[in-house]
């Protein structure tokens, strides 16, 4: 007597394995996945801290005299960065006073 399952275990048990290589595969590419997002949220969160740490610093001096007045601060003064590259820093249409 041959196999009870006859025809159908021909393609079962090797479809079986292919299918367990499949599922090995995607789970090792969700645990590099996961070890790489969670190092760089590490590192971000880091760096936020990072920054809040040295803004929260120069505010504190500030708000306790340690710091000298600066009646126009600048973002560059206070997170050590340079302002955004979208800010204006002149008016394309040419200073108003040379004009008249």
């Amino acid at each position: 007597m041959g196999d009870p399952l006859g025809k159908a275990n021909e393609t079962f048990i090797p479809s079986k394995e292919a299918a367990a290589k499949t599922v090995a595969d995607q789970q090792a590419f969700e645990a590099a996945k996961t070890a790489d997002v969670a190092s760089r949220n590490g590192a971000n969160t880091n760096a936020a801290d990072t920054l809040k740490t040295h803004v929260r610093t120069m505010r504190d001096n500030q708000s306790q005299g340690e710091a000298p007045l600066d009646n126009h601060p600048t973002r560059e003064n206070w997170t050590g960065r340079p302002p955004p590259a979208f800010a204006q820093s002149s008016w394309p249409m040419g200073n108003a006073d040379e004009t008249f």
